[in-house]
């Protein structure tokens, strides 16, 4: 695209949003309806999307042609393919996993008193009989024996190792040297 045209497209976009902002009720009522299909079909032109998106729908035939192996995989539930755009979706997927992690433990005999304040990372391995009580914290890939008491008020940092019979609680936050 030429300089002039650009800088034509720059000033009819500047020339069309500086009287609508300063008049009053909703933008899209004030906006320039020429000059927002010049800069969708401006933003079109020097856009990769639609290339990208290109090579994604020709991706299985690229793959083919070059002889390797496409194949279609079923998720097991919806909540496997969640996608993560906002804060409020981290937290909905935290939820999930905190939900599958818990059931896990308790399907090997882990006995968790309140899930909403208990918070346990993934590739935590608990012994059968052991008690997690409120607002514990148990680090990623720890490792607690049977018949511990775990809480409430604890926190258990990662890789950490309990061994059987033992009780951790009451604001004691073990740290790694």
């Amino acid at each position: 695209m030429s300089t002039v045209r650009r800088l034509a497209v720059l000033a009819a976009i500047t020339a069309s949003l500086a009287l609508p902002l300063a008049a009053e009720g909703p933008i899209v009522d004030r906006l320039n309806p020429d000059t927002v299909y010049a800069i969708k079909t401006e933003g079109l032109q020097q856009s990769k999307v639609m290339e990208i998106a290109s090579y994604l729908t020709d991706i299985y035939g690229i793959l083919r042609a070059a002889g390797k192996k496409v194949v279609a995989v079923q998720a097991v539930s919806q909540l496997d393919v969640i996608g993560v755009n906002t804060r409020q979706h981290l937290a909905e997927v935290d939820a999930i996993m905190q939900s599958r992690i818990h059931s896990q433990l308790r399907d090997q005999g882990v006995t968790i008193t309140d899930s909403q304040t208990t918070y346990i990372e993934s590739g935590v391995t608990v012994g059968p009989d052991t008690c997690i009580y409120p607002f514990t914290f148990i680090g990623r890939d720890s490792n607690i024996g049977a018949e511990c008491v775990i809480g409430p008020f604890a926190t258990l940092p990662r890789e950490s190792i309990l061994i059987e019979g033992s009780s951790v609680s009451g604001n004691i936050s073990f740290e790694k040297p």
